[in-house]
């Protein structure tokens, strides 16, 4: 992947997961994690993929 669609890619995905983090902790529950983390494999699919 080139270097500017990896960059954002990888600052997109550390946002969500940041944010499913601070998520699951105010809610006790590993859902908004679990949910994130398949949002971000959806995420650097599509970019390797180039769409």
């Amino acid at each position: 992947m080139p270097e500017p669609g990896a960059r954002e890619t990888a600052s997109s995905v550390i946002a969500l997961l940041e944010g499913a983090f601070m998520l699951g902790r105010a809610a006790r529950s590993t859902a908004p994690v679990l949910a994130a983390a398949k949002a971000a494999a959806a995420i650097v699919r599509a970019a390797s993929a180039g769409g």
